[in-house]
């Protein structure tokens, strides 16, 4: 990675951690979601999170990305093994969610009523 590219990296990760502010470390906590590790490329940021591992069920893997031409994707997905079972993906800042902390709550709602689902049949 040259130096320019590892600015931008830098400022991409910084930019990233300013958006995750208390309120959305909280709301991701109290959805049982524990932060595991960020990332930053010449061309995005990444900071991941992961739900507890259930009895039955696998974790849920929720991802924050803030790519180099500022635009910031909600990415949810649960896999078992290899295999893919869900993914969904939420762009921030179009009407279905104007605010991270918008598209953190769709997200976490919408594993709620999965995992719900799941235990009921």
């Amino acid at each position: 990675m040259t130096g320019e590219m590892a600015k931008s990296a830098i400022d991409g990760m910084r930019t990233l951690t300013l958006q995750i502010d208390q309120s959305i470390e909280a709301l991701m906590e109290a959805h049982g979601f524990s932060f595991t590790g960020m990332n930053a490329t010449d061309s995005d940021a990444q900071a991941m999170f992961r739900s507890q591992d259930g009895d039955v069920m696998p974790p849920w893997h929720l991802t924050i990305r803030h790519s180099a031409a500022e635009e910031m994707i909600v990415l949810l997905n649960k896999a078992l093994g290899d295999q893919q079972q869900v993914s969904l993906s939420i762009l921030i800042g179009t009407d279905a969610a104007k605010t991270l902390a918008e598209g953190i709550g769709l997200a976490v709602s919408f594993v709620a009523i999965s995992d719900q689902l799941k235990a009921s049949s």
